[in-house]
């Protein structure tokens, strides 16, 4: 499935975007993130900075928090990134996995566990991009 079928907020305007957030994504969003990655569910909601026990209770709830949200939205927007740059979400989603000097050998999906970290694997990605080496 595509990214942005799986996550609609990708597509949101900014003030959207917000609203969706502050309010938490459905918690289904960290499944798909699993599913566009290849990853097990309980390492994706380590990525979102949750524990096991703690995605068993927003899967009840049916609602991501605010953080683990807006963690979940800042993957998506890189799994998609990805995808777009090495043509297909399968493709992309293995760069993510895989590390990266650029990254100080980190895999990209590790390093994007901050903002300015995600921002930087975002120039990675531009750089690839247009043809510079990274």
């Amino acid at each position: 499935m595509p990214v942005r079928e799986a996550f609609p907020e990708l597509g949101y305007g900014v003030a959207d975007t917000v609203r969706a957030l502050r309010d938490g994504l459905p918690a289904s969003r960290a499944d798909a993130l699993a599913s566009a990655l290849d990853l097990p569910v309980s390492r994706v909601a380590g990525l979102l900075g949750m524990s096991a026990s703690t995605f068993s209770r927003r899967r009840r709830s049916g609602r991501l928090g605010r953080s683990e949200s807006e963690r979940a939205y800042r993957f998506g927007q890189l799994v998609e990134r990805a995808a777009e740059a090495f043509g297909t979400t399968e493709v992309g989603a293995e760069w993510l996995k895989r590390p990266n000097w650029a990254l100080g050998r980190e895999t990209p999906i590790e390093y994007a566990d901050t903002e300015p970290g995600a921002l930087h694997v975002d120039r990675v990605i531009g750089r690839i991009e247009h043809g510079i080496p990274s």
